[in-house]
């Protein structure tokens, strides 16, 4: 009786054992890195907002350390003679070492809670209902492109934005560098 128990034992932890290594064989082929752990450093954040059918929503900027490279807007006060529908677009506008800290530090907060994004598929329907002309309703959508140095070179990694107040944070932090008109930034403690 000992002698089967002790093989009922010996039997359960080769499972474990087993079922362990073949988990950890899943999540190598799936990515290689915990969620936690950041694939290398921060050197870039892009992030856009389609306000799908809602007029003006639209936000674009890719911020680098040094710099917005490259953004479009709506901005909330249009100068004198630029009309509420106009978009405006900057390159290469310099960001101070305190402004990239503060959209880093966020960043790195809500990191943790970051998914990425998978490759959007072909949705043969929809291209064949706009092919002949029929108009599909867009929905508002946003996502944050992390732009890493890592020891294989720049790899940049799209994701879903999080379901965290921290995001209104990153999302005013990067509006106000875009368009620095009379803004206020929401801060929110974790």
């Amino acid at each position: 009786m000992k002698h089967g128990r002790r093989a009922a034992v010996l039997c359960t932890a080769a499972l474990a054992l087993i079922l362990l290594l073949a988990g950890a064989l899943y999540l190598k082929q799936q990515g290689g890195s915990s969620p936690m752990q950041k694939p290398g450093t921060l050197a870039g954040v892009m992030y856009s907002c389609s306000g799908g059918m809602t007029v003006r929503e639209d936000f674009f900027i890719w911020l680098s350390p040094e710099a917005i490279v490259e953004t479009f807007y709506y901005p909330e006060e249009p100068p004198k003679g630029v009309g509420w529908h106009d978009r405006f677009e900057k390159e290469n506008v310099p960001v101070s070492a305190e402004q990239w800290a503060d959209v880093e530090q966020v960043v790195l907060e809500l990191y943790p809670l970051m998914k990425p994004k998978p490759e959007p598929g072909i949705d043969l329907w929809s291209s064949l209902g706009r092919w002949l002309g029929g108009v599909k309703d867009e929905v508002s959508s946003s996502s944050i492109t992390l732009i890493w140095d890592t020891e294989e070179g720049e790899q940049r990694i799209k994701y879903s934005s999080p379901n965290d107040k921290r995001i209104s944070t990153l999302v005013a932090l990067l509006k106000e560098l875009a368009d620095p008109i009379g803004r206020e930034i929401p801060r929110y403690d974790p």
